[in-house]
C-alpha cells in the first residue's frame, strides 16, 4: 500500500525530503492504461541507513504478502504499542486484477508483471526501464520509484474506471 510505503520510508529515514513524499494517479484513456507511481519504501527493502526494525516487521517478505490470499502481518502488535497501518491481506493490491488482467510492477530493484493472480514473472529490461523514465518525468525525488502499470483488461468498463479515479481524487 502507497500510504504505508510512505509512512514505513519516513521511519527509516527520520524524516522524509518532501520531494520524495508524491503519489501519483496517470490515466491514459487512449492507451487504456493506469499507472499508479508513489516514491516510498520499495517493495522488500527492510533496511535504510541505521534503521533495524526491516526484516522483524517482514518488509523482506512484501511481495509474498501482497500475492499470497488471506495472509498478512499487518497490525500485529508490537511491545505494548499497537502498529497503525493501512490496509490488511494485500486486498488493495489484489484489487488490481479489477482493472488488469497482467499487472507490470516496478520498485526498486524489482521489475516483474503478475500472471494468474500470483505469479510474479521478471520484465523485460526494456519495459522496466520505461516504467523507470516514466517516474522519472514526474518527479524530482532521488527516492527509487515503485510504479505499478494496468493495462486494461478486455472486460475493464472505462466509464467506470474514470469515474471511480474521480472520486477518489476528491
Amino acid at each position: 500500500n502507497a500510504d504505508d510505503a510512505l509512512a514505513e520510508l519516513e521511519e527509516m529515514q527520520n524524516g522524509l525530503d518532501p520531494k520524495a513524499q508524491q503519489f501519483v494517479v496517470h490515466l491514459d484513456s487512449q492507451e487504456k492504461i493506469l499507472a499508479i507511481f508513489h516514491w516510498g519504501r520499495p517493495i522488500n527493502r527492510h533496511g535504510f541507513g541505521d534503521f533495524a526494525f526491516g526484516l522483524q516487521r517482514g518488509y523482506d517478505q512484501d511481495l509474498q504478502k501482497m500475492l499470497t490470499l488471506n495472509f498478512s502481518d499487518k497490525g500485529v502488535h508490537t511491545n505494548d504499542r499497537p502498529a497503525i497501518v493501512t490496509g490488511r491481506f494485500g486486498l488493495g493490491f489484489k484489487s488490481v486484477f479489477f482493472v488488469s488482467e497482467q499487472p507490470e510492477v516496478v520498485s526498486g530493484r524489482l521489475a516483474f508483471e503478475i500472471r494468474g493472480g500470483f505469479f510474479p514473472v521478471r520484465l523485460s529490461l526494456d519495459v522496466a526501464e520505461e516504467m523507470r523514465d516514466n517516474a522519472r518525468r514526474l518527479s524530482a525525488a532521488s527516492q527509487a520509484p515503485t510504479v505499478v502499470r494496468l493495462k486494461w483488461a478486455r472486460y475493464a468498463q472505462v466509464d467506470e474506471l474514470f469515474n471511480a479515479i474521480e472520486n477518489f481524487k476528491r
